[in-house]
């Protein structure tokens, strides 16, 4: 089976390319990579800012693609990447997730589509995948219309479309998103105060990105589409509570300092279809709080 996978340069793509490599299912031999660089090991398309073409695929000898995952989007690295003035890059989610599908080499047998739970309204109550839509965001409006575009193409060229989405998920490579748990350990390494806005009373679910990558991975083995799949956790943790956590696992005395404002919004998910479908157990959040910040200390140092 001949895999195409986007968006492999990615904090999530690193992991899922470090899973395929001990997966017996897969062969990097048949797994190949839309890029923007090249991934030694594997054969890579460059994408060339999605100006590719089917001759792209021709000339690197890829005549056929069985499966598709479709990591690669512009997301949201920081809270002022929501604001509009930065939504015209979220845009391009669509132009290229068109440009995807029109230029492989044939209609491949699946479509992972990896979308995001921030289609969701949030109001602080626990998200499924029954919470209503919304498009408040340029982010969340594109998703919805990737994922509507898919839909229809999979109805009407036959192959199963499944839509996977990601939540909060942290772990090793997340640094570079400036996520919550790589913020607080290199804020607590690094000596810094931790500087909380609200009263830490908010929740936050983080899955880990190896949980995540695995449900990935067994999602291209459905034969049929399990309808839209939120990969979430259901470990709700008050900020406060994170931090402390951190602290205590680092070894660190807390230095923490609250606004004077009430709590935020909260990201709490209901993952029992997640659990069900993949048959999976999550990672505990302290298990892997402890290895983030082990690998943290290999890769950075205290500084």
């Amino acid at each position: 089976m001949n895999v195409l996978i986007t968006g492999a340069t990615g904090f999530v793509g690193k992991t899922l390319l470090r899973k395929i490599a001990s997966n017996p299912f897969f062969s990097k031999s048949t797994i190949v990579l839309l890029s923007g660089t090249d991934i030694d090991g594997y054969t890579c398309i460059k994408h060339n800012g999605y100006t590719f073409t089917k001759d792209d695929f021709s000339k690197a000898d890829v005549d056929r693609i069985d499966a598709v995952i479709h990591m690669g989007s512009a997301v949201p690295r920081t809270r002022d990447d929501y604001r509009i003035e930065n939504g015209y890059k979220f845009m391009t989610n669509v132009r290229n997730t068109v440009h995807l599908y029109e230029n492989l080499p044939n209609i491949p047998k699946k479509f992972i589509c990896i979308s995001s739970v921030d289609v969701y309204k949030n109001d602080g109550e626990v998200i499924s995948e029954q919470t209503p839509l919304t498009s408040e965001t340029l982010y969340a409006a594109s998703k919805i219309m990737c994922e509507q575009y898919l839909t229809e193409k999979a109805k009407a060229d036959g192959f199963v479309l499944q839509i996977l989405r990601f939540g909060q998920i942290y772990g090793i490579g997340e640094e570079v998103y400036s996520k919550i748990v790589s913020s607080f350990v290199r804020q607590i390494e690094t000596g810094q105060q931790i500087k909380i806005f609200g009263n830490g009373e908010d929740f936050r679910s983080q899955l880990l990105v190896d949980d995540c990558c695995d449900c990935v991975l067994k999602a291209v083995s459905f034969n049929e589409s399990k309808g839209p799949v939120n990969l979430v956790s259901d470990q709700a943790v008050r900020i406060k509570d994170l931090v402390m956590t951190i602290y205590r696992i680092a070894g660190k005395t807390p230095d923490v300092v609250f606004g004077d404002v009430p709590a935020g919004r909260s990201n709490r998910f209901d993952n029992t279809k997640m659990k069900t479908l993949f048959q999976m157990t999550e990672t505990p959040l302290e298990e892997g709080v402890r290895a983030y910040v082990d690998y943290y200390r290999r890769e950075y140092g205290k500084r």
